[in-house]
This record gives C-alpha cells, structure tokens and sequence, in this order.
C-alpha cells in the first residue's frame, strides 16, 4: 500500500501519509498501481 501511496518502501507513517495526501490522491494513486499490477 505504501509504495502505491508514496512510490517508496519506507516514509512517513502510512496514515499521516494518506492524511496528508488526501482521498482523491490516494485513490487516484491506488487506481494507477493496480493498472500496472494487471496491465499484460
């Protein structure tokens, strides 16, 4: 989750993180980690 969120293993805590960020953000960042995930 966190390298979906940041682009890093290690950081900030996860939720001051998503805080931080905010909703839109880290789903849209969500969003684009699972396309890579399922992309052939």
């Amino acid at each position: 989750m966190r390298v979906a969120v940041s682009g890093k293993a290690v950081g900030f805590g996860l939720f001051d993180l998503l805080s931080i960020l905010g909703r839109e953000r880290v789903l849209a960042r969500i969003d684009r980690a699972l396309a890579r995930l399922v992309a052939p």
